[in-house]
């Protein structure tokens, strides 16, 4: 079982976001927080590790960034998030499957978001005809 630490995650400007850990649980929900000093503007990174009712193993991962602007009142600046992007992952397993299925199926979501498809249907938002 990994040790809940840091998480160093590169975006597509390549800058780097680095998830922090918040709170660890022992319900199997798990909370990393990037902190832009800012907590309303904090990204969020959910990672959930538990069984369906069905009995399958379940990883949910959830990513959560929200975007800041500064408003300025009298000369007072504040932050107000004006946008937030979210994304949810999930993958499920059967207690038979083996480590090298569960990496198939992650590396197939990996090529899939990296693909031409991939940037047409998240980064462009485009509809398949």
């Amino acid at each position: 079982m990994p040790q809940l630490a840091p998480v160093s995650l590169k975006a597509g400007n390549a800058v780097v976001h680095t998830f922090k850990p918040k709170s660890p649980s022992a319900s199997g929900t798990n909370t990393l927080t990037e902190n832009n000093g800012v907590p309303a503007g904090d990204g969020r990174l959910v990672i959930t590790t538990n069984r369906t009712p069905a009995g399958r193993n379940k990883v949910s991962v959830k990513l959560v960034m929200p975007v800041l602007s500064a408003v300025t009142t009298g000369g007072t600046s504040d932050y107000k998030v004006v946008r937030t992007a979210y994304a949810d992952l999930t993958f499920q397993f059967d207690d038979t499957s083996t480590t090298a299925e569960r990496l198939d199926m992650r590396s197939l979501v990996n090529s899939l978001t990296g693909s031409t498809l991939g940037e047409q249907i998240i980064d462009a938002l485009e509809g398949l005809y």
